[in-house]
C-alpha cells in the first residue's frame, strides 16, 4: 500500500469499477500510473453501508490513460 500523498501529487484522468458492489476501483493518472483503490466497507445495523477505510496500491505504469475498462475473464 502507498500513502495518499502520492495520489495528491497528480490528477486522476480516468477510473473504472472492478467489483459490482463498488469496493474496488482502478484509477489512472496523468503521469501514467495505475492504482487500485480499495474501499473497506462495513454494514451498519440499519442496513446502510459505511466506508471504514481507504487503501491505495500502485499497480504499475502504463501509457497515459483516457479510459479504463475492467474485463473479467
Amino acid at each position: 500500500m502507498i500513502s495518499f500523498s502520492m495520489l495528491q501529487q497528480s490528477t486522476i484522468t480516468c477510473y473504472g469499477k472492478i467489483d459490482a458492489n463498488g469496493s474496488r476501483y482502478l484509477l489512472g493518472d496523468m503521469n501514467g500510473r495505475l492504482f487500485m483503490l480499495l474501499l473497506e466497507r462495513q454494514e451498519l445495523m440499519d442496513g446502510s453501508i459505511e466506508v471504514k477505510d481507504l487503501k491505495l496500491e500502485l499497480l504499475g505504469e502504463v501509457k497515459y490513460a483516457r479510459m479504463i475498462l475492467y474485463l473479467e475473464l
